[in-house]
């Protein structure tokens, strides 16, 4: 079992506390988780490029309202005048550099339609006969994702099961739950370098807590 994201934060803060955590620390515990996840975004961006992406690293964000075009809008340079052909979902911020891999399926509601990825160009133009539309699909501009409302049949709702850019946003987030991470040492000890680069500290080479000591017999021997 893994650590939540909690105990990350305070086995974080301990190490670059010098394991003297208390109230007069110089930094807040949710800048600490902050630091946490935007490292972690670091490993799971190695982790595809190496090929070790984990279908355990994406969340799932439920009953997401599907809205429609309510004016004439520009889509990939085309101007769309009949809004109501399609429909579309916010999402919140997926993590980029992923390559396409930020999103495991799009489906409704309760997981029976799977939509496919397409191209926004490809999904516009199949409403003008261009391209013909086989399954179910959804195109991604931005933290948009845009349906044609002819397949959505009816449906209000929309899920997305994606890597996240913000975990703690998404609806399926637990603070009990273990934290999404390629690696939890690695998590870990990335933090804590960057930290101590931030607040300027001693680096502590042996990782044995001992980075405050060293630093103040340094100052004492200099004198």
């Amino acid at each position: 079992m893994g650590k939540t994201l909690t105990k990350i934060v305070y086995s974080v803060a301990e190490e670059v506390s010098g394991f003297e955590l208390n109230d007069d620390s110089p930094f807040a515990m949710l800048w600490i988780e902050d630091q946490i996840i935007t490292q972690n975004h670091t490993l799971i961006r190695k982790a595809q490029t190496e090929r070790r992406l984990d279908e355990m690293l994406y969340m799932t964000d439920d009953n997401i309202l599907v809205k429609v075009f309510d004016k004439t809008s520009v889509i990939a340079g085309i101007p769309i005048s009949n809004c109501h052909e399609f429909s579309y979902i916010n999402v919140k911020m997926l993590l980029t550099g992923l390559k396409g891999a930020e999103i495991a399926f799009v489906s409704n509601a309760g997981y029976s339609i799977i939509f496919r990825r397409t191209s926004i160009e490809k999904l516009v133009r199949g409403s003008s006969g261009y391209y013909s539309l086989g399954k179910p699909e959804y195109a991604i501009l931005d933290n948009t994702l845009v349906f044609k409302t002819s397949q959505l049949a009816g449906l209000k709702y929309v899920s997305i099961s994606a890597i996240f850019n913000d975990p703690r946003e998404v609806s399926s987030w637990d603070e009990n739950d273990t934290f999404k991470t390629p690696s939890e040492k690695n998590l870990e000890l990335l933090t804590i370098q960057h930290i101590d680069h931030a607040l300027q500290h001693n680096p502590d080479l042996f990782n044995d807590g001992n980075r405050v000591e060293a630093a103040m017999s340094q100052t004492k021997s200099e004198e």
